[in-house]
């Protein structure tokens, strides 16, 4: 007789995995971030002061020494522009300070227009209309008259514009004023601005 087939085994499925829920992962705690440090105040120069080039010598760029003075090789405030007036000598001291200078003595601004030979005028020792812009009719750019240079190598120290010093004095007579404002020995008395009026600074030498 055939044999009999075992009764198949009733195995119940396998149970399917059951799904795990995953929490969230949780997010970084905030970090507040501090307001970046505002960069630290800068004081601007003052309008029209000039920011001057470091020294590599007694004396900054554009001055001239005598003995021991640094005195402005043009009249403020520098070649090419033309010189700075309508300024009375309160804020031509001012203007001075503002570069870390000063104005000029009397002797100091006497020597740099005599150089050493101790000249009359810038160019030597006799007045002459063509050196300088004594017989003009307006003022000029600083520096535009090269034969008006004196020994110590300063610029229009005869005319253009006359210049406040120290002393509440004027040096060196203007434009339109010929002889004998023009001669470095000259001074005069100003009650005040002029367009005929500017300066030039000076410093110790280094």
């Amino acid at each position: 007789a055939p044999s009999a087939r075992p009764a198949a085994a009733n195995t119940p499925p396998a149970a399917a995995p059951q799904a795990v829920e995953k929490s969230p992962a949780a997010a970084p705690p905030a970090v507040e971030k501090s307001p970046a440090a505002a960069p630290p105040a800068v004081d601007k120069p003052r309008e029209g002061a000039r920011i001057e080039a470091p020294r590599e010598g007694p004396c900054p760029p554009d001055s001239v020494l005598v003995e021991r003075t640094c005195i402005d090789r043009y009249e403020y405030p520098g070649a090419p522009h033309a010189p700075r007036s309508n300024v009375g000598r309160a804020e031509a001291a001012r203007l001075c300070a503002d570069r870390g200078a000063r104005l000029c003595t009397e002797h100091e601004w006497e020597r740099a227009c005599r150089g050493e030979r101790r000249a009359s005028y810038p160019w030597g020792p006799s007045y002459r209309a063509d050196r300088c812009n004594t017989r003009g009719v307006a003022v000029v750019a600083s520096g535009s008259l090269p034969a008006c240079r004196s020994a110590s190598g300063a610029f229009d120290m005869s005319g253009n514009v006359a210049e406040w010093i120290a002393e509440g004095l004027t040096k060196g007579g203007a434009f339109d004023e010929g002889d004998p404002a023009a001669r470095c020995s000259h001074r005069a008395r100003a009650s005040g601005p002029s367009e005929k009026i500017g300066f030039r600074c000076c410093r110790d030498a280094r």
